[in-house]
């Protein structure tokens, strides 16, 4: 990947930037969460977004870094939920809109676990040997580190390996 070639040359911000450019401080853990839409007609992840945030929300001492799905087909859907869940959940949760590459991978220097289906958590985050729960089919068939915990779109599967990985 380029971005990995990218990364290399990079200047990354310190956690103070990157608190003061997001307006949100990192907790005793922190996790990014991405999810886009999948691809294959699949819309079961869609479905069960709802709760799977509710598992996230009873995460003790866990601030949560979300960021805005792709433009795929049922983002509207994903964003409206994410939205609402940040709103009501300011002091350990934020969305944000876009970080840019750089921002971005500053931000992985800080965090704990990587959630979603990204591309990102797949070919970027385990050069930053931090873990990825890949949820659903949307990256499968994907080559993977020993990082990467592939589970389905199942509240329990993922609950259980977010609290075994933390």
């Amino acid at each position: 990947s380029l971005a990995l070639d990218n990364m290399k040359k990079m200047k990354y911000f310190s956690k103070k930037y990157i608190e003061n450019k997001l307006d949100f401080e990192f907790g005793d853990k922190n996790i990014i969460f991405t999810l886009h839409p999948e691809t294959l007609g699949n819309s079961s992840l869609q479905k069960k977004l709802k709760s799977i945030l509710e598992n996230l929300k009873k995460l003790k001492n866990t601030k949560i870094i979300f960021t805005v799905p792709n433009v795929d087909m049922g983002n509207k859907h994903i964003y409206k939920i994410i939205k609402d869940f940040t709103k009501k959940n300011k002091i350990n949760s934020i969305l944000v809109k876009s970080m840019g590459q750089e921002l971005y991978f500053s931000v992985l220097k800080f965090v704990d676990l990587v959630i979603g289906n990204s591309s990102s958590g797949i070919i970027e985050v385990p050069s930053f040997n931090i873990p990825t729960i890949n949820i659903g089919n949307r990256q499968k068939g994907r080559i993977s580190a020993k990082s990467i915990f592939h589970v389905a779109a199942n509240k329990k599967q993922i609950s259980n390996k977010i609290k075994r990985v933390l």
